[in-house]
C-alpha cells in the first residue's frame, strides 16, 4: 500500500494472485453453511511509468511470462459455519470480476454472473440445478419476493450498464424480469 507501484522497486513484470475484486460480492448464510464467491484473476503484469496519484497497478498491460498459467474464473464456496471447512465449491470460467452476490432459498443458490449466466446451484451438493443464459452481464443479485398474489418470483435485473459479454463498455438497456411457476404444473415424464 505504500510503494509507489506493487513490484516497486524492480520495474520488471510481476505476477498478480488478484489483481483486482477477488471477493467483491455479497454472501449468503442459511442457518449451516455461509456461500461466497471469490474471483480469480492470476495474470502478469508490466510497470509503465507511475503517476503520483491513485495508481496501484489497475490498468497495467497484461505481460506473457513463459512457464506460468494465468487463470480468469470465479469460484462459489459453501463452508460450514460449525467446522469452517469447504463443504463444496463450483467453478465457472469467465472474464470480468464476480460483484454478482449470492442468494440462497428453497435448497438453491442462485448467483449472477459477468458471463451473462444466472446459475441455480444444489444448496446441499454445489451441483448446477439450472442455468439461464441472458447475454448481459449484470453485478446485480437476483430479489426473491412475493408478488400481490402472493406467489413466490425471482426478479433479475438485465442489462443496464456497460458489458463484457459481446461488446464491452458499450452500455446496453436496461429491464427487470421476473420468473416463477405456471399455475399448474405439468406432470413429470
Amino acid at each position: 500500500m505504500g510503494k509507489p507501484w506493487p513490484n516497486y522497486p524492480s520495474t520488471g513484470p510481476f505476477i498478480g494472485a488478484c489483481s483486482y475484486n477477488c471477493l467483491e460480492s455479497d454472501i449468503a448464510y442459511d442457518g449451516k453453511r455461509i456461500y461466497l464467491a471469490s474471483h480469480n484473476n492470476v495474470n502478469a503484469k508490466v510497470v509503465t511509468p507511475v503517476r503520483d496519484f491513485g495508481n496501484q497497478g489497475r490498468g497495467l498491460p497484461e505481460a506473457q511470462l513463459p512457464n506460468i498459467k494465468f487463470t480468469k474464473d470465479t469460484n462459489f464456496y459453501a463452508i460450514d459455519v460449525n467446522t469452517g471447512k469447504q463443504v463444496w465449491t463450483y467453478k465457472i470460467d469467465q472474464y470480468g470480476g464476480y460483484r454478482g452476490g449470492l442468494t440462497v432459498t428453497g435448497g438453491m443458490v442462485i448467483a449472477y454472473a459477468t458471463d451473462g449466466n444466472l446459475f441455480y446451484l444444489d444448496a446441499e451438493t454445489g451441483k448446477l440445478v439450472h442455468k439461464v443464459f441472458f447475454g448481459i452481464p449484470v453485478n446485480v443479485q437476483p430479489t426473491i419476493g412475493a408478488d400481490k398474489n402472493g406467489k413466490m418470483r425471482i426478479f433479475v435485473h438485465v442489462g443496464g450498464g456497460g458489458g463484457i459479454v459481446g461488446n464491452p463498455g458499450l452500455p446496453v438497456d436496461g429491464t427487470l424480469v421476473a420468473f416463477g411457476l405456471p399455475d399448474k404444473l405439468p406432470k413429470p415424464q
